[in-house]
């Protein structure tokens, strides 16, 4: 088969999740932190969902024991760049030493991990961005991108309460379909009795199997079929926040540098095994 031909197997399989995936946007009313829908969606789609998480169950109990039994792979190597290239008449976005905010997500085990604040160029309104890439390889019990112990914010946090917040979407360039992200808006104190004294928009999305994934459900499923394809567990998860208002001003600023970045980034993870732009 010819590498740009795909499986009819593999095809049927995208467009049945795409198909779930559609239904749930369409029926979702609201978010909680972990952009979950406040309703369930049609029972149709709901029973599909559990029944297919529950018949791959097994078999990512049996994949997750053999990754942990192999032996480790090469270590990956994540550096994100000093610059992020823009498209003419757009703004660009340099690193900055300058810290955003005294936070960092509770993922654990990555194989490797990097962050970086972006200030843009004149002419914008000067805040800047944050990007934090996890990368998993080799994944198994005691190491794996997608479960309960990785969060945001750690339970009983007193420095950040995480919040509701409505998804954050976005379009790919030269006509490619739509990304949503999961989106938590994390205040500063967790006290909800303090005056906050800082609040932060984040948005979140899995890289897996060459996709952009929002779901905790529907990237395992993709992550199983990737393994079964032979093409090993990478896996990434992307996370971009800033700094958000009381009138709710930064949503505009972080959905601009998503849009123009988030392929990119996707781009590079994919082209070097989970490598990022090497840093300039």
């Amino acid at each position: 088969m010819s590498s740009t031909q795909q499986s009819p197997h593999r095809a049927s399989f995208q467009e049945f999740v795409d198909a779930l995936e559609k239904e749930h946007v369409a029926s979702r009313l609201g978010a909680t932190p972990d952009g979950m829908a406040h309703r369930p969606g049609p029972w149709l789609a709901a029973a599909a969902v559990g029944l297919i998480v529950a018949a791959t169950q097994g078999l990512h109990e049996r994949v997750d024991a053999a990754g942990a039994a192999a032996a480790p792979s090469s270590a990956p190597v994540l550096a994100l760049p000093d610059r992020l290239a823009s498209a003419p008449g757009t703004v660009s976005w340099q690193a900055t030493e300058e810290p955003l905010a005294r936070w960092l997500p509770a993922y654990r085990h990555a194989a490797a991990f990097d962050a970086a604040q972006y200030r843009p160029s004149a002419g914008s309104d000067g805040e800047a961005v944050g990007v934090w890439v996890g990368l998993y390889r080799d994944q198994g019990y005691e190491r794996k991108m997608i479960t309960s112990t990785n969060v945001l914010v750690e339970e009983g946090s007193t420095a950040w309460l995480a919040l509701a917040h409505p998804p954050g979407r976005v379009a790919l360039p030269a006509g490619g379909s739509a990304v949503e992200l999961r989106a938590t808006q994390l205040r500063a104190p967790a006290d909800p009795r303090a005056n906050p004294t800082q609040r932060l928009l984040v948005w979140r999305v899995y890289r897996v199997a060459g996709r952009f994934v929002a779901g905790d459900a529907q990237a395992m499923l993709w992550l199983a079929l990737q393994r079964l394809s032979g093409r090993g567990d990478d896996s990434a998860v992307l996370m971009f926040y800033t700094r958000l208002s009381e009138e709710g001003e930064g949503a505009e600023r972080l959905q601009r540098f998503v849009e123009q970045h988030l392929h990119d980034i996707g781009a590079s993870l994919d082209a070097t095994g989970g490598r990022a732009p090497t840093r300039r």
